[in-house]
């Protein structure tokens, strides 16, 4: 876990992320991390200006702006990944970052749900309490898709009995896809 960072720590981890094509595990404070010592670092320069200290301020934000970029592109992938069935997981992301993951996965789910003709995912706030599993039968055949907790179910053949949340047997509901058991 990344307690303190310096220009060297942030330069070792971007260099990290910018040669493995997989996202690098970071603790959940990390950016919280960096803005602390960003903020430390400037503060420091206006009491005691230096050009060495300038160009390491600046140097921190180009590598810090650098591998936000790289991560988000990575972020991006892996969430179109897992929501197409790769196995939904957050571990390694920051707080930041789980949030966004949660958010394109929503995104496609509602991009697939439109394109079959079901109707969006509603939205779910991530604080959401977690919801009672319920057991339903199937009406009809669904391929996988991403429920509204970010699992990926399916594909469901009609007739099945399956335990799903509360928001997920709402929607299959409304749809006419279940009924309760």
């Amino acid at each position: 876990m990344v307690e303190e960072i310096s220009f060297e720590e942030l330069r070792k981890i971007h260099l990290q992320e910018k040669h493995s094509p997989l996202l690098s595990q970071l603790p959940e404070n990390f950016f919280d991390t960096y803005l602390a010592y960003i903020d430390r670092f400037y503060s420091k320069l206006k009491d005691e200006f230096s050009m060495e200290g300038s160009k390491t301020y600046e140097n921190s934000r180009k590598v810090f702006a650098e591998l936000v970029k790289l991560r988000g592109q990575k972020l991006i992938l892996k969430a179109f990944k897992d929501g197409k069935g790769g196995g939904v997981s957050s571990e390694g992301l920051t707080l930041q970052e789980k949030e966004l993951y949660l958010s394109m996965l929503r995104l496609f789910a509602e991009y697939d749900s439109a394109l079959l003709g079901f109707k969006p995912v509603p939205q779910i706030e991530p604080e959401a309490p977690v919801e009672q599993i319920v057991k339903v039968e199937l009406l009809v055949d669904l391929p996988q898709f991403v429920s509204p907790s970010g699992k990926t179910l399916g594909p469901l053949e009609k007739g099945s009995v399956v335990e799903v949340d509360e928001a997920t047997r709402e929607i299959l509901v409304q749809q006419g896809a279940c009924k309760a058991v």
